[in-house]
C-alpha cells in the first residue's frame, strides 16, 4: 500500500493550516500550526470534503483545490472553535 498524500495549506492571522488526504485510506486530517486538530475516516471525510468543496467533481480522490475548500471551511468556524474552548475553561472555574 502506497501512502498517497493530497496536501493543501493556508496561512490566516498568524495561524498555519494543513490539510491532508490519504488516498489509499481516505483519511482526512486537518493540522493547526503544526497540531493534529481533525481527524475524519470514511465516510466523514468524504461528507466533510463533499459539503466544503460544493459542485466540485471530485469524485473519490480530491485535489488541492477540494482540500482548500475544507481548510476555507475550518478557518471560517475557527472562532466558534476557541468559543468552545473558552466556554469549557469558564465552567472549569
Amino acid at each position: 500500500m502506497l501512502n498517497r498524500l493530497i496536501r493543501a495549506s493556508a496561512h490566516q492571522s498568524g495561524t498555519a493550516l494543513c490539510a491532508d488526504f490519504d488516498r489509499d485510506t481516505g483519511r482526512l486530517r486537518v493540522f493547526e500550526n503544526g497540531a493534529l486538530r481533525f481527524e475524519w475516516f470514511p465516510p466523514h471525510s468524504w461528507f466533510m470534503i463533499a459539503s466544503a468543496a460544493g459542485f466540485s467533481k471530485w469524485g473519490c480522490h480530491p485535489g488541492e483545490p477540494e482540500l482548500e475548500a475544507v481548510l476555507r471551511d475550518v478557518l471560517s468556524r475557527k472562532p466558534w472553535v476557541e468559543g468552545a474552548a473558552n466556554r469549557s475553561g469558564a465552567m472549569r472555574a
